[in-house]
């Protein structure tokens, strides 16, 4: 199947079906390639039933659906545990349209990455932002099928932190 000319024309289209073919390829020479992990919003197309269909047809199917929420000025001291309210409420809001897109083209897992933390001792509530990331947690899994699971990343050390808000 081939996608529209019409539908790639934005970064994202032409990205998200870069990673499709390129992974396809992989499969194809190796065999170990069966899925393709989206990265949102890197990977965004107009219809990702479309590109469903277009993966199905180079032999893979998509995959994890990683939340990329590092992006902007906004979440510089946080995402889902970010001092200000109306900041939260955006990466809740992004992660469900995650969910969505989940839903839409039936992946097993979510992604979430979790590296967040202070640089010096008295930069954050480590307690309210354990609050806050325990509140998204609720929120988001409420929003998950059955079927579904999410996956969180975090590393043990970031550099610089003073703090991590999850650590192993």
């Amino acid at each position: 199947m081939r996608l529209s000319p019409t539908r790639g024309s934005s970064i994202h289209q032409h990205c998200a079906r870069f990673r499709v073919g390129y992974t396809a390829q992989a499969h194809k020479l190796i065999g170990i390639a069966r899925t393709v992990a989206l990265q949102i919003p890197s990977d965004n197309v107009d219809s990702f039933a479309m590109l469903r269909e277009y993966a199905k047809g180079l032999g893979v199917a998509l995959g994890t659906i990683n939340s990329n929420t590092f992006r902007g000025e906004a979440y510089n001291f946080g995402r889902l545990y970010h001092h200000a309210i109306k900041v939260r409420q955006q990466a809740i809001g992004y992660h469900l349209e995650c969910i969505e897109i989940m839903h839409e083209i039936g992946p097993r897992d979510g992604k979430i990455w979790l590296a967040n933390g202070g640089n010096y001792p008295g930069q954050a509530d480590v307690r309210l932002r354990q609050d806050w990331l325990a509140q998204f947690l609720r929120t988001i899994c409420e929003s998950i099928a059955a079927s579904q699971r999410l996956v969180f990343e975090y590393r043990f050390f970031e550099k610089a932190f003073y703090h991590l808000d999850v650590s192993g």
